[in-house]
């Protein structure tokens, strides 16, 4: 009987490694009905989507997850590939590799399931753009979507996974789907930075398909210093700490719900960083039992995650005056959350966000160069300025 083994490195070198988050992403709930599902494009036949990624911990073995999260019919993906970024759509010359699960090309997601494929030999430095195609075989519509990518998503008719490239009409997509994460085999010392949080961790108003959000130029600072750890962006746009979306289901479950998942579940994860209440102030009227019940959700997540062993950091709310729900009611309440988190002693540090975002002149707002425009998200400025306030000496 003849034992098909996946290809991997030698013995030597696995056993003094482990696998490491270098990108991973969180899913929104599905949308409200099959109608608009459709309606946004997330309904496929027989087409293959092309999707970029950015990874921040390179290596030359990796592993893909896929998710079918919120989708209550299960997914035949008869061909996955992955290969280097070249430009667009096209792949780097040589680097396509066939993705296969327990040797076989072809694999079927259950509901809400996730899946690992087996290892695949392919050499990659860190902030390199890698492309993962799959192909849809039947009629269904998308799995695990995290429905602002920032990045390019291609989708052409039929089973174009080992294509060059794909042609210019190629539909657009706008989130990723059936994409959970991507792993690295890393040198044992390595481990994965979780960034829990909303659309200014997930990157709006960032520069699309340039990788400017603030988890990847914290990534490159990490690189930079040599300090060998993966970054996984776990930022959903409108999420909110303690309640589901009422409206907008692609605001994902609150983050205290989605933390075995989107945090704990993440190869290697040593530590996390929670950025999140804005939504929960902004988006809600107010009441003056909020901030209390945002403080026991923070100090909620630093337990869970000191459970598991990890370190656990937390950033201050970002000023959003000028924004269409800024109240000074709602400003106060900010600020009363941003006082207790300074003082906090919960966690293993606070990243004050907001004290070198604001304009200090007038601190209920963004200063104005890195300002996006709503006076609510940074552009890339600010989100580089984001990036430089996480000290790297958290993560020697």
């Amino acid at each position: 009987m003849l034992v098909w083994l996946a290809p991997t490195l030698s013995g030597s070198v696995r056993a003094a490694t482990h696998w490491v988050g270098t990108w991973g992403t969180s899913p929104g709930l599905r949308l409200g009905s099959a109608a608009e599902m459709q309606k946004e494009g997330f309904l496929f036949h027989d087409e293959t989507l092309r999707q970029a990624v950015r990874i921040s911990l390179g290596g030359e073995e990796f592993r893909l997850c896929l998710s079918n999260a919120y989708n209550p019919e299960p997914v035949t993906l008869d061909a996955v590939h992955l290969a280097r970024r070249d430009r667009g759509s096209r792949l780097l010359p040589g680097s396509d590799r066939v993705v296969t699960f327990g040797g076989r090309t072809a694999i079927t997601l259950t509901p809400n399931a996730r899946v690992l494929s087996d290892p695949i030999l392919l050499t990659a430095p860190a902030g390199a753009e890698l492309l993962v195609s799959l192909h849809v075989a039947g009629r269904s519509f998308g799995g695990g979507v995290h429905y602002d990518t920032l990045q390019a998503v291609y989708a052409v008719r039929g089973d174009r996974t080992a294509a060059e490239i794909f042609p210019d009409d190629a539909r657009k997509v706008t989130g990723w789907v059936f994409l959970s994460g991507l792993s690295v085999r890393a040198p044992a010392r390595a481990s994965a930075i979780v960034l829990l949080g909303d659309s200014l961790t997930d990157g709006a108003c960032s520069t699309f398909d340039a990788n400017r959000r603030w988890p990847d130029q914290f990534a490159d600072r990490l690189n930079a210093a040599g300090r060998g750890r993966g970054v996984v962006n776990a930022g959903i746009s409108g999420n909110c700490l303690l309640t589901d979306p009422a409206r907008w289901l692609s605001d994902g479950e609150n983050a205290l719900a989605r933390l075995e998942r989107d945090v704990f579940a993440a190869p290697g994860v040593s530590a996390l960083l929670v950025l999140e209440g804005t939504n929960d102030i902004g988006t809600h009227a107010v009441d003056p039992a909020r901030v209390g019940a945002l403080i026991a959700a923070l100090q909620q997540i630093a337990a869970r995650g000191h459970e598991r062993g990890l370190k656990v950091y937390v950033g201050t709310l970002l000023p959003f005056s000028g924004a269409g729900y800024f109240s000074a009611e709602k400003e106060a309440q900010r600020q009363a959350l941003n006082a207790w988190i300074r003082a906090s002693t919960c966690f293993d540090g606070v990243v004050d966000f907001d004290q070198i975002i604001r304009d200090p002149t007038h601190p209920e707002r963004l200063r104005a160069e890195y300002d996006s425009g709503d006076h609510l998200h940074a552009n890339d400025a600010g989100y580089a300025a984001m990036a430089r306030a996480v000290p790297l000496d958290w993560f020697k």
